[in-house]
Parts: C-alpha cells; structure tokens; sequence
C-alpha cells in the first residue's frame, strides 16, 4: 500500500491516493486494537468493511440528490475492488488437500 500510494501521488490521482490513506489509516487504527491486522484476510476483511460503507454512501447520496458524492463514492468502490481482487484466495480443492494432508500427519 505504501508503494501504492506514493505512485498515486505521483500521478495526482485523488481518488486512489484517498482510497489508499483510508486504507493505511484503518490498518494502523486496527493495529492498536486486540486483535492487530496480521494477513491478507485481515486487510481483506477491511477492504471489505470499506466496500460495504462505500455502498452506504452511494444509497445515501442518491436519496439526497448529491450526484457529485454517488460518482466518488463509486470510484472509490472499484479501487477498492481492484485492491480486493489482489488478494490470494484458496480454492475449495486446494482447502481440501491442505485438510487431508494435516489429517494425514496426525
């Protein structure tokens, strides 16, 4: 992210240098919590969190006629995907194998 958001800087794209703070800021509010973010699934979950007060915001402004806050808030939602999609996820088929390989050591 700290790559991420240098280059934005660099290239004056305010909308990904907003989506990349809010993300930085999230992951350093959380890491003074109990539970600190220590994988991908973590920031995933945050992005996730993000995506959904994202969708919020789109209601929001569509009941109050702001067409300006739907269109930013809509660009943030696909920088947040973008991010989202980088995230590595498991198949079901890959779960399986770790499972019977650990069932298989015991």
């Amino acid at each position: 992210f700290r790559n991420d958001l240098k280059a934005s800087m660099r290239s004056k794209n305010r909308a990904r240098l907003d989506v990349v703070k809010a993300i930085l800021a999230q992951i350093t509010n959380a890491s003074k919590t109990p539970e600190p973010v220590k994988t991908d699934i973590d920031i995933l979950q945050l992005i996730n969190r993000a995506r959904k007060n994202a969708d919020e915001s789109i209601r929001e402004a569509h009941r109050a006629k702001r067409p300006d806050i739907v269109e930013k808030e809509k660009e943030a939602k696909k920088i947040y995907d973008e991010f989202a999609n980088q995230v590595k996820r498991s198949s079901e088929d890959e779960m399986k194998e770790v499972a019977l390989n650990t069932i298989t050591k015991m």
